[in-house]
């Protein structure tokens, strides 16, 4: 359920407990909630005394660890390359933004959350389209020159 659903059940709850005199388990079988939801809503209503209490609130989530100077370090690293910070390649992974970030500003995060600072910073990341290292580009341009012919005659 989206945000106002949610507290638009909490508020028919709380009325059905003041109006109808249900108990809390009725209520939270009609509202399709816990009992135990139904009462910590309860118990904000009557702390707060209004439906008020019962709003929907913003949830903004952990705030980043890393400070604004420290992100625009990191985008300098980042636009460097990967091979100048002393990878093998040059494709930054989340793993290695995420050990970058470590090293130089002694932050820890999961890789799987990098993709998150990247994008607050302006930054995507882009999967490599993977090419097999066996290919052989002589086979390839005689396989289209000789035989891919014939196959669409045939079609």
């Amino acid at each position: 359920m989206d945000p106002k659903a949610l507290e638009e059940r909490r508020k028919k709850a709380i009325k059905l407990l003041l109006n109808k005199g249900m108990s809390q388990k009725e209520v939270a079988k009609v509202v399709g909630a816990t009992q135990s939801g139904v009462s910590r809503w309860w118990t904000k209503y009557k702390s707060e005394g209004d439906f008020d209490a019962l709003n929907s609130t913003r949830h903004t989530g952990r705030p980043f660890l890393l400070k604004d100077e420290q992100k625009r370090g990191l985008v300098e690293v980042l636009l460097k390359g990967a091979e100048s910070y002393g990878f093998e390649t040059d494709i930054w992974t989340t793993e290695r933004v995420s050990r970058v970030i470590y090293e130089k500003f002694g932050v820890k995060y999961h890789p799987d959350h990098v993709r998150r600072i990247l994008h607050s910073l302006g930054l995507s990341w882009k999967r490599v389209e993977s090419v097999a290292r066996e290919m052989d580009e002589g086979a390839i341009r005689k396989w289209t020159s000789d035989t891919l012919p014939h196959i669409k005659k045939a079609d």
